[in-house]
This record gives C-alpha cells, structure tokens and sequence, in this order.
C-alpha cells in the first residue's frame, strides 16, 4: 500500500530531477523540464471471467530548450541521469537548427500575475487499499448486477473497472517549480438492449474515492438511457427547439472550446479571431473554465507551464471575453496570459486547451426547460461530428437520436434525423442551461441545454 508520506517523497524526488536538469542552462539558453509519472489499471469482463486486464506505469521526461529563440525539444521514458542527460543534447541539437520565433520564450516569476495557486485535494488513498482481485471482483459484481437488472436486456458486451494515479512536475531555469497529483476510479457497464431491433447502450459511475463508485448509478444510466430509444423511427422535418442531454452538451462545448484557443487565433485559424469584445452568444449565455474546483476531474493547481490556474470567464453574457492562451499566443497576440496551457504527454509542447469547460446554469431544472418548450427534440447522440462540423468555418450539420419531448414530457422515440445549423447561431440561441450539472473525467462539464431552434430534417 502507498502512504501519504511515500506519496509526498516521490512527488520531492520528482521535484528535484526536473529542477537539476531545468538548472543546467549554459548563458541565454533556457531550459523547461516536464516530468510525468502515473500508473492506470484497467480490468474488462464477460460472462463471470476477466477478458482483458492491464496495468501500465509511466515514467518520462520531456526537455525543451530555447536558445536565441529557437526551440527544440526532445524526451525519454526514463528517470535515469545519464539518459536525460542525452535528452539534453538532443534537445540542444534540435535548437540549435530550428527556425527562430521572436515569441518563443519560458514562464518567469515576473510574468506571473497575483493569482495565488488554489490548493485542492485531487488525490485519494482509496484506489491503493485495493488488491487486483478486489478490483476484478467490483468488475464481476458490476457485470452479474446489470445481467440480473431487467429481463430486457439481453447481454452485457463488457463490465469495466478502472483506475489511475498520476503526478506531473514543471520546472524551468527560471525557478519555477510547480507540481500537479490526481487520482481516479471508474466503473462503466455495456447492455445490449430489445429483441428484434437490439441497441447498444453505456452507463458508468466516476470517482477520485472508489468508495464512492456506485454500481447502481451505472447501471441506471445505462438501462434509462438506452431503453427509451428502442423502437425509434425517422422524424419529419421541422425547424424546431433542440435540447442536449449533458453528454451531448458536453461535445458541443467541446467544440466551442477549440474556437477560443488562442493559438488558433495566432495562427489565422479561428472564427473568433476578430470578435473579441462582441456579443456571439445568447444574453443567458456564460462560459467558464474552472479548473480550481474541486468537483473537476482535471482540477489543478498550475498549467503546463507553470502559472497559477484561475476560473476564467471566456463568454459572459454572450460577449466573448477572452481566449485561452499559452505564454506563446499571449506574448504573439500582446494579449494577458491565463494559464491555460496544457499537454497531452512529454513529447507535446504547450497549448491552450481547457480543464474544466461549463455553461453556466440559468436557474431552470431539465423538468422546467421541457415545460416551457413544450414540444422539442431531446438530443441523446450525435452522429458523424467529425465530418460534420467544421469549426473554422462554423458550419454544423450532424446526424442525431433522441427522443421527442410533447406536452413538456419524453414521448417516443427518433432516429436517422440530421439537425444542422451554424456554430454562432447555435450559440445565439443558446437560451437555457438546467441545473443538473454532470462532472465528467474529461475536459467538460455537462449540463441540459436548451437552444431555441435548428433545422431537423427527416423524412
């Protein structure tokens, strides 16, 4: 078992090799380290029997050089010295023939704001009191439990277990020296619903305290969610109110999300790019990214590079406030920096991404938004978004399932629709937000939404 303390000193040792490297800068040259180290377990089962089951463990440094503002980088999945010492090098090496960026620069004391770190409590003991077999046993249980739940589901594809810990370290030769932990658990189950038209369907239960993953929840949200869709047939067209379950509220936002990236707009490669200060949303319309709050999977106390994490306010009121930056797009853009660089492992350099990404509730309930709308589609799956949205251009045309909401209430079912609109519009008619806020593993956070209308075409 891992204690606390044990957890505390390899987070120091992790601390001390990425400042030893960060501290070998020779002149003008400076030096970032980012030092990943984690563990994940994953457990699949069918029928009584562990069908899959991994652990992996990660160990890896990246190293990124910039010298006369040319940037290299390099890295290695390896603590040992003397390797990192060739990461070194090699990111030296790369350097030294890159093109020079007059942006290209690491964070400095100086360029941090009075944004004081938010301590939060993203680590959990719990996963680590939890042998193997106690893990595969949750698996089993969570599978014979969504077997036995309703005669009318007719198999379970898979029952899942998962769990992860991790540390991430930055350092650079300027003195920064900041460090992240997260822990997380996760039960999710796979039915297979109905006799003659058999659907698929996905529940799971999240949590950093595996003592507090709920099989029940899981299976619930799997059976509720897939049962009132069997049986769906093609809609006629109409131009009508749409809502979006959480999940699907979730992709949307998503979406708008990579529109506020700021290194989009260094790049000339952002519908926003020339909107700052206007209204582009609904006046009920508010979008933050909260990465102090505790509820937030991705919760942190400092970007990838370093700075201080803060609630950052991008669309309030439907004005656009803001775009997510790095030290790089702020210092291009002459625009604030606001700590939102992230990574997506050693080997990546810093961009602007969110953490924790939510609309704002309206003060309406999901009963209350039905009822005001009285007839809508109630939007459960998108289909075909990859190919179906383009957000440099805005255009937005997916197919989707759900179900019909008549009289303020869920009715039968649809499919095989195509809801299509543009991205701005969407927004613009983005007039409600239910209070039924889901925090989810990922980067966003989900909520009902309601939007006015878009045009379904059926048959």
């Amino acid at each position: 078992m891992t204690s606390v303390n044990e957890k505390i000193n390899g987070t120091k040792q992790l601390e001390e090799l990425a400042k030893k490297f960060a501290d070998k800068a020779q002149g003008s040259e400076e030096i970032e380290v980012y030092v990943s180290n984690g563990s994940d377990t994953e457990i699949s089962v069918y029928k009584g029997e562990v069908e899959n089951m991994t652990t992996a463990t990660t160990a890896a440094v990246g190293i990124r050089v910039i010298n006369d503002h040319r940037q290299g980088s390099a890295w290695a999945e390896s603590f040992d010295e003397e390797i990192l010492e060739m990461t070194l090098e090699n990111a030296r090496e790369n350097a030294s023939i890159s093109e020079p960026d007059e942006y290209s620069a690491l964070v400095k004391p100086s360029d941090i704001d009075d944004v004081d770190a938010v301590e939060k409590n993203g680590w959990n003991e719990s996963i680590f009191e939890l042998s193997i077999q106690d893990k595969i046993d949750i698996a089993i249980e969570l599978e014979k439990r969504t077997i036995s739940y309703d005669k009318r589901i007719q198999d379970v594809p898979s029952a899942d277990y998962e769990d992860g810990w991790g540390h991430s370290v930055v350092a650079n030769s300027h003195g920064i020296v900041v460090t992240n932990s997260n822990t997380s658990s996760s039960l999710s189950t796979t039915m297979m619903l109905g006799q003659e038209e058999q659907l698929e369907s996905h529940g799971f239960s999240f949590s950093r305290d595996v003592k507090t993953l709920d099989i029940d929840e899981a299976i619930n949200m799997a059976f509720t969610r897939g049962y009132r869709l069997l049986g769906g047939t093609q809609p006629i067209s109409a131009e009508i109110p749409v809502i979006l379950d959480p999940l699907v509220a979730t992709q949307f936002f998503g979406i708008i999300s990579s529109m506020l990236s700021g290194g989009a707009v260094a790049k000339g490669r952002a519908l926003l790019a020339e909107r700052l200060g206007d209204v582009i949303g609904h006046s009920n319309l508010t979008l933050i990214d909260d990465p102090t709050n505790e509820n937030a999977f991705t919760a942190a106390t400092h970007d990838a590079e370093g700075m201080p994490v803060r609630q950052n306010i991008f669309i309030e009121n439907g004005k656009l406030e803001q775009f997510a930056h790095t030290m790089y797009s702020a210092r291009r853009l002459s625009m604030k920096p606001n700590a939102c660089a992230k990574r997506s492992g050693v080997a990546s350099r810093p961009g602007a991404g969110m953490r924790a990404f939510r609309a704002m509730p309206t003060g309406e309930s999901v009963e209350d938004i039905f009822e005001k709308v009285g007839e809508a589609l109630y939007i459960q799956h998108f289909l075909g978004v990859h190919s179906g949205v383009n957000a440099l251009s805005g255009d937005f045309s997916v197919g989707a399932q759900g179900v019909w909401i008549r009289n303020g209430k869920m009715s039968e079912s649809f499919k095989e629709a195509t809801i299509a609109s543009d991205l701005l519009t969407m927004l613009a008619n983005t007039s409600a937000v239910a209070d039924d806020t889901w925090w989810l593993p990922g980067s966003g956070v989900g909520n009902t939404v309601l939007i006015d209308h878009m045009v379904m075409t059926g048959k």
